[in-house]
């Protein structure tokens, strides 16, 4: 059983679920399951977090999900508190489009960073 969850193997099937996402919407195939804002890498983001469990348990020895989740809680408070007080206005589709956009790019970073630790 873990052979399977070996990096290449999660490398392929991440590979998979993107292509997979990325024709489906772009032949709008039914059920419809993403809007005009959602994209397939947005998806993505959910089984990336599984390979950073996993890759950090192998690195580290300890999960990195639970100080992640933090990080993403904290971010929101303070990108709340930006938009109320800087901004003056809270449009709660604004706010988790940037919300989320910014949590791919930081699952994104600590994923690569993890396969990079995995081979130094």
């Amino acid at each position: 059983m873990d052979k399977i969850f070996q990096w290449y193997w999660q490398l392929l099937f991440l590979s998979l679920i993107w292509l997979v996402l990325r024709l489906w919407k772009k032949f709008r195939l039914k059920p419809r399951i993403f809007s005009k804002r959602v994209k397939p890498v947005d998806i993505l983001t959910v089984f990336i977090l599984y390979g950073i469990h996993l890759l950090s348990l192998e690195i580290l020895h300890v999960s990195m999900l639970p100080y992640l989740f933090l990080g993403m809680g904290l971010l929101g408070i303070g990108m709340t508190l930006v938009y109320v007080f800087i901004e003056k206005r809270l449009v709660y589709r604004e706010f988790f489009l940037h919300y989320w956009r910014f949590v791919d790019i930081v699952v994104f970073l600590l994923y690569t960073l993890l396969l990079v630790l995995l081979f130094v």
